[in-house]
């Protein structure tokens, strides 16, 4: 599957809900047509952008050889490394220091993007002159764990969206041991990546471009019964990718990444994937039995995939349930993949869908 640069970018963007940040840092996406060069180039737009208001500080503990004494005299290291007859102390004290986690996870991944070989030569020099500004801020290559640590405020709260793309550019590199560059791996191959994104995509898409329905993701309970001593805590519950709800209607929708949306039987013939329609029968068959809202009674369900080979809108009722495998082809102009977005939530009256 190929998806422009450009769409990869609006996705991410809504996928992380930064719609918002992504007016902020103006760049013209269509002067690139690799991944690695446009996140490198919003990385340092947006890190110019910080350095101009000024890198976020924080009080660190530091504990340093000190002539004198500063803070906390650190007595028993002090007669340790003998510094008093030298008129010197080991103290702790707190300084306050751009030297903070937020600051190194973004100096790292700008050096990790400069030591890349397929990174323009332009954006190669912006990145060594960002790199510069961080000059106070210890260099450290990022580790995942590491973004789950900073604490993100009202106050540093542009840190998230710089955060989240180096986090992506970080999940998605490997380091070549021979020549000492970085690879970025293909994002469109990876499968688990690609699917989150894509549900994410989806369901913020939907929370901000439309008003008509409330969006959720849902849990459902199996219309279940324990018999004799059956644990009903072990029947699993279900979670909804995105449930579409409005007082007329109920729309639960089923994302899936997928390099192709049909497959193959043993005759060789193309069919949805049964697993899948099994997954969408069952949120839909349970939810009848939820009494409120009284639109779960006759909820529909909408299987979506991206454009692979083959463009699908197939609607089947299946036990009074109308049931859609629709695909959206991210490859077209963002307008149409728009558009088709939100005509999957329009009632199709003239063949009696979603009546």
């Amino acid at each position: 599957m190929t998806i422009p640069i450009q769409n990869i970018y609006y996705l991410l963007c809504y996928a992380w809900n930064k719609m918002q940040e992504q007016d902020i840092v103006k760049i013209d996406k269509s002067d690139y047509d690799q991944l690695p060069d446009l996140l490198a180039k919003v990385l340092i737009t947006g890190c110019n952008r910080l350095i101009k208001q000024g890198l976020d500080k924080s009080y660190l503990e530091v504990t340093e050889l000190y002539s004198g004494v500063k803070g906390k005299l650190e007595f028993t290291e002090s007669i340790k490394k003998q510094t008093f007859p030298f008129g010197k102390s080991v103290c702790c004290f707190d300084e306050f220091s751009h030297d903070i986690l937020p600051n190194r996870l973004l100096k790292g991944t700008l050096v990790v993007l400069y030591k890349m070989k397929e990174i323009d030569k332009t954006l190669r020099h912006e990145l060594l002159e960002a790199i510069n500004h961080f000059h106070d801020v210890l260099t450290v290559v990022p580790s995942i764990p590491e973004f789950h640590r900073v604490y993100i405020h009202r106050n540093n709260s542009f840190y998230d969206f710089l955060l989240k793309i180096c986090r992506l550019i970080i999940e998605q590199i490997s380091l070549d041991e021979k020549t000492g560059y970085y690879k970025f791996r293909d994002l469109l191959r990876d499968q688990a990546t690609m699917q989150s994104l894509f549900e994410k995509f989806v369901y913020n898409f939907y929370s901000i471009r439309q008003s008509n329905f409330k969006v959720k993701g849902e849990i459902i309970s199996w219309k279940a019964v324990p018999i004799n001593q059956s644990k009903i805590e072990y029947v699993p519950v279900m979670r909804t990718d995105i449930s579409l709800t409005s007082n007329e209607r109920k729309i639960v929708m089923d994302t899936k990444y997928y390099r192709e949306a049909l497959t193959m039987n043993r005759h060789s013939n193309q069919k949805i994937h049964s697993g899948n329609l099994y997954q969408i029968y069952s949120y839909l068959k349970n939810l009848e039995y939820v009494a409120e809202p009284t639109s779960n009674k006759n909820a529909s369900g909408i299987l979506l995939y991206p454009t692979t080979s083959i463009e699908l809108d197939e609607t089947f009722l299946i036990d009074n349930h109308h049931i859609s495998i629709c695909t959206v082809n991210l490859a077209t102009d963002w307008n149409q993949i728009e558009e088709r977005l939100l005509g999957l939530l329009e009632q199709k009256r003239g063949h009696n869908f979603f009546d």
